[in-house]
Formats: C-alpha cells, sequence, structure tokens
C-alpha cells in the first residue's frame, strides 16, 4: 500500500480499529510453561523465513516479521502491550494507556498508533510459573476469568466499546471458557473442582482491586465483536480413530500436565455443559467467529514426529481438521439449530516453523476478518454428476455401484502470493460426498421421506469457502479495466477460485471398477476469476475463466425469471435485505455429464459497536 491508500484506509476504518487481545496456546511441561512467561510475547513475535523460487527460477528467502508485528506496521500502527497475568493490567500500564486515550484526536496517528489500537498478550500462564514464584496450579476457568479482568481494564483505560479476541490452540477454550461459562465470575459451576479455583478468590484477597463486578464481567463479555482461532482443537484431539481422545484424559489423569483439557467430556465441564463441546452455544454470535484451520501435518516437528503420526495426516499435526472448528446457533436460533463458523483451510502445521500463527496466509485471513468490508460465501449445488456408461448399465441391471467424489476448493486474491484457503483432496481437507448421499438409492415403489429428503438437499450442498474482503486494500484502486460488450469498470476487487471434482474410485458389487481410470484426473477443473465493482446500482460481479484478460469476463445481470435462468443454466443476480447473490452454471457435457451451480453470497461483514 502507498501512503495515499494507507490514508484513505486509516480514516475508513477508524471505527474498527479496537484493542486485540492475543490468547497463546498450550505449554505441557513446567518447563515450557517457564519458556513461555520468559517470552514478553508469549511467542506471538516469532516470524519465519522461508525458501521461494521466483519467476526466474532462482531461489530467494521471504521473511514474514509474525503477525503482531505486522500489526504494528502501516496502516494499523498498533502498540503493545502485556498483562500482568490474570490480575489483568497493572497500575503503571493504566495510567500510559489512559495519558495516551487522552490526547487529542489525529495526535495519536501522528505519534504512531490510535487510542485504541492495542495489542494486549494475555499472559495467562504467569501464573503457574517458577519464574514468578509459582503461585497456583490454576485450571481453565481461572484463565477465563483473567481474561475478563483483562478486558475489563483495556475497556476502562481506552475508552473502547469492543475488543477483538485471537488466539492460538488452547488460548481459544481459555477464550470460550470466558465467553461460555456464566458461573466462572463466581465459582458456583459444579462440573469441576472447584477447589482448583481457589488462586482466583486468593488473588482478590490479596489485591481487593482485582475483584469484578457482575456489571464489569456482563459488560466485558458483551463487548467482544469478533474471535479468530488458529488451530484451536474445538472438539477436543481425537486422533486417528478417535484414540487421542480417551488417550488425552488418561495421560492427564496419570501426569498431571493439564493435558485433558483436549478431552471432550472435561471441555464441556469447563465450557459450562454446552450441547456438544464445539458448540458456542447460543453464548456468542457464531457469524461474529473465525477457524484458521492447517492441513500441513508432516511439518509439525513436536515430540519427533509422534503427535502426528498418532493424529494423522487429515489434521495440522496435532489438531485433526474436523475438530479445529466452532459452531452454533445464530440470534434468535433454536440451541440445536446449529451452523459453521467462518473458516479457511491452509497448508501450514499447528506450529512451529511452519505453524500457521506466523504465515501470510494466517495474517492475510486475520486482518481482512477483523477490518474487511464484505464477507463472501461460496458453495456448490450440485445437479448432476453421472456414472460412466458401462457403471451406469451395471446400475440399471441392479449391481450395488458405489462410488465418491472430493469437491476441491483454491481461493486467492489478485495481488497476493499466498491462497486464503486451500481445500485440497491431497491434504484431507476437500468436501467429500458419496454417489448414494447426493442421489440416494435406488427408491423403486419407495417415497423418501421429509428428513431424507432435507440430508439429500443439505449433502447436495458444498461448502467450498468463506472469506472476507477489504476495499481499502484493492492493490490498484484506480485501474481501469474493459470487460466483454465493452462495459469499462474502475477499482475492481479481484478473486480467483480454482473448484475442481476429482475422479471417483467406482465399486461395482464390492469389486474396484479400475477401467478407464486415471488417477488425480477429475470430472470437472475451473479456475475462474471475478471481479466485483461498484456502479450507480450497487455492487456488480464479472466472472470467467482466468485467463488474464478481462475482456472476456460476463457481468452477471439480475434475474427477471429465476425459475427460466436455472433452467437454462444462465448466470444471475439477485439481491435482498442486504445480500447479493450470485448463480453461476458450471457445466462439463461428459459422459459422464457433470452440472453444478456455483453460487456465492455477498454481504457486508458483521458490524462492531
Amino acid at each position: 500500500m502507498n501512503a495515499e491508500q494507507i490514508l484513505a484506509w486509516q480514516a475508513a476504518k477508524s471505527g474498527l480499529v479496537l484493542p486485540i487481545v492475543y490468547l497463546r496456546g498450550f505449554a505441557m511441561t513446567q518447563s515450557e510453561i517457564d519458556d513461555t512467561t520468559a517470552d514478553p510475547f508469549n511467542g506471538f513475535n516469532v516470524g519465519s523465513v522461508l525458501v521461494r523460487t521466483g519467476w526466474t527460477g532462482d531461489s530467494a528467502r521471504h521473511i514474514f516479521e509474525s503477525p503482531v508485528l505486522r500489526l504494528t506496521q502501516p496502516p494499523f500502527n498498533y502498540r503493545v502491550t502485556f498483562s500482568d497475568g490474570i490480575r489483568g493490567l497493572n497500575s503503571e500500564t493504566k495510567k500510559e494507556l489512559e495519558s495516551w486515550s487522552q490526547l487529542p484526536s489525529g495526535v495519536g496517528g501522528a505519534a504512531g498508533s490510535p487510542s485504541k489500537a492495542i495489542i494486549a498478550i494475555y499472559r495467562y500462564y504467569d501464573i503457574d510459573s517458577r519464574l514468578f514464584g509459582g503461585e497456583s496450579s490454576a485450571c481453565m476457568e481461572t484463565y477465563g476469568w483473567g481474561l475478563g479482568r483483562l478486558i475489563t481494564d483495556l475497556l476502562s483505560v481506552t475508552g473502547a466499546k469492543g475488543v477483538y479476541l485471537v488466539a492460538h490452540s488452547m488460548g481459544g477454550l481459555v477464550a470460550r471458557t470466558f465467553l461460555q461459562n456464566d458461573k466462572v465470575l463466581d465459582g458456583s459451576h459444579t462440573n469441576r473442582d472447584k477447589r482448583k479455583l481457589q488462586a482466583v478468590e486468593d488473588l482478590n484477597t490479596k489485591y481487593p482491586a482485582t475483584r469484578l463486578t457482575q456489571v464489569e464481567w456482563d459488560r466485558a463479555r458483551a463487548s467482544v465483536q469478533k474471535f479468530f482461532t488458529y488451530g484451536t482443537p474445538h472438539n477436543g484431539i481425537t486422533g486417528q480413530g478417535g484414540y487421542g481422545n480417551s488417550l488425552v484424559g488418561a495421560v492427564g489423569a496419570l501426569m498431571g500436565f493439564q493435558i485433558d483439557n483436549f478431552d471432550r467430556t472435561e471441555i464441556k465441564k469447563y465450557l459450562g455443559d454446552p450441547l456438544q463441546a464445539n458448540s458456542l452455544d447460543g453464548k456468542f454470535d457464531v457469524e461474529k467467529a473465525f477457524c484458521l484451520e492447517g492441513t500441513g501435518a508432516a511439518d509439525y516437528p513436536v515430540a519427533g514426529g509422534m503427535s502426528r503420526r498418532l493424529v494423522g495426516q487429515l489434521s495440522d499435526g496435532l489438531v485433526e481438521v474436523d475438530n479445529a472448528v466452532i459452531c452454533g446457533p445464530r440470534p434468535g436460533g433454536a440451541r440445536e439449530d446449529t451452523f459453521l463458523a467462518a473458516r479457511a483451510y491452509v497448508r501450514r502445521a499447528h506450529s512451529g516453523p511452519y505453524g500457521m500463527v506466523n504465515s501470510e496466509e494466517g495474517f492475510g485471513n486475520l486482518s481482512r476478518f477483523l477490518f474487511g468490508d464484505f464477507r463472501v460465501d461460496g458453495h456448490l449445488e450440485v445437479e448432476a454428476i453421472d456414472l460412466p456408461p458401462e457403471i451406469e448399465k451395471a446400475r440399471k441391471d441392479g449391481k450395488q455401484v458405489r462410488a465418491s467424489y472430493s469437491f476441491e476448493s483454491y481461493l486467492r486474491v489478485r495481488g497476493e502470493k499466498w491462497a486464503m484457503t486451500e481445500r485440497l483432496a491431497r491434504d484431507g481437507a476437500a468436501a467429500f460426498r458419496r454417489y448414494d448421499e447426493l442421489f440416494g438409492q435406488d427408491t423403486k415403489g419407495l417415497t423418501l421421506t421429509k428428513e431424507d429428503e432435507r440430508k439429500r438437499i443439505l449433502h447436495r450442498r458444498i461448502d467450498l469457502f468463506a472469506a472476507f474482503l477489504d476495499s481499502y486494500r484493492r492493490n490498484d484502486p484506480k485501474r481501469q479495466e474493459v470487460l466483454a460488450g465493452g462495459v469499462t469498470v474502475v477499482g475492481t476487487m479481484g478473486f480467483a477460485l480454482r473448484t475442481r471434482i476429482s475422479v471417483p474410485d467406482y465399486e461395482v458389487d464390492g469389486i474396484l471398477w479400475r477401467k478407464d481410470h486415471y488417477e488425480g484426473s477429475s470430472l470437472l477443473d475451473r479456475d475462474l476469476v471475478f471481479l466485483a465493482y461498484k456502479d450507480a446500482d450497487g455492487w456488480q460481479l464479472a466472472w470467467g475463466n482466468n485467463t488474464g484478460d478481462s475482456a472476456h469476463l460476463e457481468v452477471v445481470r439480475p434475474s427477471t425469471d429465476e425459475a427460466k435462468s436455472l433452467a437454462d443454466h444462465v448466470a444471475f443476480r439477485r439481491q435482498a435485505d442486504g445480500v447479493i447473490e450470485f448463480m453461476l452454471p458450471l457445466q462439463e457435457v461428459g459422459p459422464p455429464k457433470v452440472a453444478v451451480w456455483l453460487r456465492l453470497v455477498a454481504r457486508l461483514s458483521t458490524p462492531t459497536l
């Protein structure tokens, strides 16, 4: 971003700049806890240096300085402060931040940081560290209480009305304990050993000023505007075949390393007994949450590779892909009616040199989630995927046919050298469906029940991505482009999507069908580019194959007859209640024939206070 773009971003985003609280992940042994507390940033200052091959063919080092340090630079201009363990902010830090917040408007920005642009590192492990006297062996509820204490102090000294939570691994469970367990403030919950919460009572007795009132507690919880997690085991650590879940509980009981914090049964206890371990349970809006999921299991070095062998390939080396996402009802919805939070998949490990925290992919998703304008969700709606002629004949002859499909997606933003999300079959992140889930079994003489029909509709919807875009981070806001039909547009936001349906394995009467099978081939493979732009009628979209030439990109027109558009497989646009939907047909004539709709849903990102 040049100076002009930075000033424009800062003017437009001033209302979105709120304090950010960082919560680190798990430290197992006492020495690891001590090492963590010896680092002011608890590890969030650690970046990475990777080797990349450039367009010349030469290899060069690529340096990413870490998400915290990137946020201290323009256009964000955040400054860093540190919690005094679970005590919140100490008196000296409070005075410093209060004086900063009292500067006249604009002076803070000129000096480097606006008054609300504060990153607070929540040092919750200080209470357990031998470096600081080892005051207590705390628990998740204790850490959750301390987060409330820190947020209360931040709101007071900065004058902000809200905060953002950014957490790695177990830090996400600490944040959820604060957000979800109503009884953490007074320790009246009965699901965990109340003796462990004595640490809070002892602290309040020794330092009366740390005590929280109910009003302060409620205000702190209500102030959380957005919640971002890196590789948090929201649904526990289960391992291949589920062995991990029982193992972490046994190891925790045997060795006392608090590793049972990742056992699903224990998660439900310290979260206040939600409907399921990974449910926000209506205590926090699921649409204000984002989960970054890693798929680079092979790059996770902990325990000499033992962790990744236990957990398996479909993981970041510690947390399985399916366990790293949270769900919950939308505001006002039934407790059981849950939806998955926005999420992205990146080829990064849980931590380490190739970890997701110290990655461009992680920071790109984080910064756009916190400060972006738009949320765009993409999914496929399956209309038809025919079987090969010989397989179809076998099915009609009454033979049992089985098939499965992997739906891949690879989303990139124009101008960036990283992908926002990669849902690839080789990494175990692709969406998976069986033929019978999509189209059902042969139901001659039978009528589908309402539940069967509901499941079929759900299975035919394939989630591909949820992405946040920032119109003030376009690489060239003044660029003119000519589209098909001579339409000239200025300042587009560009993104590209590769979506792919892989060739499945077919099985006929229990025998794999290998005729005409070529491993790695696909039934449908499209690399598409999209240009979003604004005109007198609002936001529009042009789309087409990703060839690098905008002259062939077609503008998606509003639908005058939706039924006819669907029947004729014509792209169309519809808008209602602030949501814009673009329906785009993708087909392969075959055989086998493939017909799916790519549905993009665009809306304003969740506003903050």
